[in-house]
């Protein structure tokens, strides 16, 4: 894209809680080391452009790209039901996870119809093989019985890859058969509440001719959570996926021009290595002090480990209105835990979200994304 797309603020890191004498910190040291990480930041990285050419082909092609196709099928389907279901393996719902617990309201599923603006309740399954889980929401959803409201009716987005769980493979049908029932076996009514997103030659897809599809060309990894594994959930939750895709792409960008002293990314991927060479600290433990947060955490890759970085992630503007003292009281836990890890010589980095806005939360996923694959190759070259 030749235009830099109109986003907030960047996410940053502040890495005052590793620059301390006793850790043995050097600057110059910390200078070099980013120096040295440049000529991996020019490697091309599977997957890290695909914010940028799925907006590039929406802006020349519209109803015909990519995207244009997403919203056109989520419109489609938002239409026709009240409840959704996300259907995919542990790796391909997390994206979705992580996008309706940080960019719905906080109870969503509890909201009217109207309160939701006419978006679906969203649940999710086919990642545990939990008996009582599964078919307490098969009796949600009316265990068949046919659907004659809107409120009454019900539809699936199923996110396959190759390699499905067990779990996946033996829960999917029953979903599949009792949404069958629900449309009193009209294929063409349940081909209108289907949506498939999956890589190539996913097994176990059900049989459902016209329903909207979208396959994926390889396996994007951590980058998923910008592709249609993303960007379908995401739209059928109401959130706005140009600005998500936005967000991602002016991550991306700022990880390809920004000076290594400025550079989020290579900061964060100089300080692991450091504290892995000088410390054997290899592992992250995260306090997510926005709650709605967490389901990112799944998204970052990190060995375990007992000596661990611990990663404060914050957020500077909640998104509602200030009550009463509660954003004040918040930032003072945060100052108190930073103080006390200084204390105890625990190395800590904060890094801080400018708010929860969809386009922070896609140079979330970018940020994740480019930071694990510096985490995963850093881990193979050792």
């Amino acid at each position: 894209m030749s235009r830099s797309p109109a986003a907030a603020a960047l996410l940053r890191l502040d890495l005052s809680g590793v620059q301390l004498p006793e850790l043995g910190w050097s600057e110059a040291a910390f200078a070099s080391r980013l120096v040295s990480l440049l000529s991996r930041r020019r490697l091309a990285i599977g997957g890290a452009k695909l914010a940028e050419e799925m907006l590039t082909e929406y802006q020349q092609l519209r109803k015909e790209s990519v995207i244009g196709k997403i919203l056109s099928a989520a419109r489609r389907l938002q239409g026709r039901i009240d409840r959704l279901v996300i259907f995919g393996t542990l790796r391909t719902l997390a994206p979705a996870r992580a996008l309706f617990q940080a960019g719905c309201h906080p109870y969503h599923n509890e909201l009217s119809r109207g309160e939701r603006a006419g978006y679906p309740r969203i649940y999710f399954a086919g990642d545990r093989c939990e008996n009582d889980a599964v078919q307490g929401l098969l009796e949600l959803l009316g265990k068949g019985r046919t659907t004659d409201t809107l409120e009454d009716r019900w539809g699936m987005v199923i996110l396959g890859e190759t390699e499905l769980s067990p779990a996946f493979a033996t829960v999917l049908p029953l979903f599949v058969e009792q949404l069958g029932s629900s449309c009193r076996n009209n294929v063409e009514q349940l081909a209108e509440r289907l949506i498939v997103v999956s890589t190539p030659n996913c097994p176990a897809l059900p049989d459902a001719p016209g329903c909207p599809t979208f396959t994926l060309p390889q396996d994007l990894g951590s980058f998923a959570g910008v592709s249609p594994f993303g960007l379908v959930p995401a739209a059928l939750m109401g959130l706005d996926v140009l600005r998500l895709s936005q967000g991602a792409h002016a991550l991306q960008q700022h990880f390809e021009q920004a000076a290594p002293e400025d550079n989020v990314v290579l900061q964060w991927a100089a300080v692991r290595e450091w504290l892995a060479e000088e410390h054997r600290t290899i592992g992250c433990e995260f306090e997510w002090w926005d709650s709605s947060l967490v389901g990112f955490e799944r998204l970052f890759w990190s060995e375990h480990s007992p000596a661990s970085l611990r990663v404060n992630v914050v957020v500077d503007r909640p998104r509602f209105d200030p009550l009463a003292s509660l954003p004040e009281m918040c930032a003072g836990e945060v100052a108190a835990n930073a103080q006390a890890a200084r204390a105890q010589n625990r190395p800590t980095v904060e890094l801080r979200l400018p708010s929860t806005q969809i386009g922070v939360l896609g140079q979330l996923f970018q940020f994740c994304a480019l930071a694990s694959q510096f985490s995963q190759s850093s881990s193979a070259g050792a």
